[in-house]
């Protein structure tokens, strides 16, 4: 007797989404997602909540729902929660290794006769983003 014949099942589509850059995914002309994500963390108020330094501490889930909602309102829909806090890691992190850099190498450059102006362009070429020509410092 013959084995019934069964339709293969098809491969899972769910797997890994495809990678849009945060500098590039902005609809219709308007702000990418790092635009909205550093303007969020640029407000003092915002970045403080962030780090936690209010007496009254907020949830960082909450703070990441409210960097989405503002996302959304410019019509970016694809980011979540994790690749939120992932992104303020990251920028964390990078701002800490450019003000390391500043402080030994950076201090070594100036004094083997760098300007000031080299130095601190090339600290914090770690760090600033340059889109449209602007510079943006995340962190205060």
């Amino acid at each position: 007797m013959m084995a019934p014949f069964t339709t293969p099942t098809p491969p899972s589509t769910k797997g890994k989404k495809p990678y849009k850059s945060w500098l590039k995914d902005g609809v219709n002309g308007g702000p990418s997602s790092m635009d909205v994500l550093v303007n969020w963390l640029s407000k003092k108020s915002n970045y403080a909540k962030w780090k936690g330094d209010d007496c009254e501490r907020i949830p960082k889930k909450s703070l990441l729902e409210s960097i989405i909602d503002e996302m959304r309102e410019v019509g970016i829909y694809h980011r979540l929660a994790k690749d939120v806090a992932s992104k303020i890691s990251t920028l964390q992190a990078n701002y800490r290794l450019a003000r390391e850099w500043k402080e030994v190498d950076g201090k070594k450059l100036l004094e083997s006769g760098a300007t000031e102006e080299a130095v601190h362009g090339k600290s914090f070429s770690f760090f600033f983003f340059f889109e449209k020509g602007t510079q943006i410092n995340f962190f205060y």
